[in-house]
């Protein structure tokens, strides 16, 4: 898990990668009830029980782009998402010893 969480925190510090973390203790409302992917402003697939649907209508776009919004909002990004990251890696290396 250390290295796993360590290649996330240099990853991270590309300039084409954005990493965001949402932590346990956000005001989310409620969770995500499944995985969306935002593509672009015409293109959204999202994965349900039934298999994976492919969204293509500005107001499932919409809706797609406002709950991201909603949990990108309150996540940790940067050096505060890499200092998480690294709290994370040294509580595994405590738990190690």
């Amino acid at each position: 898990m250390v290295g796993q969480i360590r290649h996330m925190i240099e990853a991270s510090q590309r300039l084409n990668v954005t990493l965001s973390i949402l932590p346990s203790r956000a005001l989310i409302g409620s969770a995500p009830l499944n995985v969306f992917v935002v593509y672009d402003d015409r293109l959204v697939t999202t994965e349900i029980f039934a298999g994976k649907m492919v969204l293509r209508d500005y107001r499932d776009i919409t809706y797609h782009l406002n709950v991201f919004e909603h949990f990108h909002g309150r996540s940790e990004t940067g050096d505060q998402a890499r200092e998480f990251l690294e709290s994370i890696a040294h509580e595994f290396m405590r738990a190690r010893d």
